[in-house]
């Protein structure tokens, strides 16, 4: 419901979680407001039924696709993601003891020169910047972190970043959505990672 129109854009980067939703938000307009709970009598008899006191809405029938839950497909979102970027794609595990971290590629702009493209999704400051700080450590050489948007890295945490030659790329910043089938960027790969280059 937050995404709206753009729904159609970002279903690419959703997949099934294998859970079904315990609540379903009231539908109506001038309905409750308040989250249904869901109700399976059979497979093929679901019901939202509200949770006031006393119900103010009728039950609601559903499907069972109207309960999957999704969650991000990271892989999806990361090949897509280097795909752009025109970095070679070797998507490796999360990066252990860094939640919602991981590796997605390689950027090899010459010959000889090879460094890790991270993907970091976090909610809290602090997590952002435990994140850097455990990049910070981990690597000997510069690396490039993409992450969703700039509200969780103040200034000084980007300077810390780009004191070891390292890079952030903000997503919101330079990516857009190209279709239904992924991302496109805004200005050119070369022109994204010039600083990074120059400085390596």
């Amino acid at each position: 419901s937050l995404l709206g129109d753009e729904y159609d854009l970002v279903e690419a980067f959703l997949r099934p979680n294998g859970k079904l939703a315990t609540g379903y938000p009231c539908p109506e307009p001038e309905g409750c407001g308040c989250v249904h709970a869901v109700v399976e009598h059979a497979p093929d008899d679901i019901v939202a039924v509200c949770r006031c006191t006393p119900r103010r809405c009728e039950a609601i029938p559903l499907r069972r696709q109207d309960i999957v839950v999704y969650e991000l497909n990271r892989s999806a979102l990361g090949a897509s993601i280097a795909s752009a970027l025109q970095i070679t794609q070797d998507e490796k595990a999360a990066v252990d003891g860094l939640p919602m971290t991981s590796q997605i590629g390689t950027y090899s702009p010459y010959a000889g020169f090879r460094f890790p493209v991270y993907l970091t999704i976090q909610m809290e400051p602090d997590e952002f910047e435990r994140v850097v700080d455990g990049l910070l450590c981990r690597n000997d050489k510069p690396f490039i972190l993409l992450t969703p948007t700039r509200d969780l890295c103040p200034p000084a945490l980007e300077r810390r970043i780009e004191a070891r030659n390292s890079a952030l790329i903000v997503l919101s910043e330079d990516f857009a959505f190209r279709d239904k089938s992924g991302l496109r960027l805004k200005r050119s790969p070369d022109v994204i990672l010039a600083r990074f280059r120059a400085v390596n």
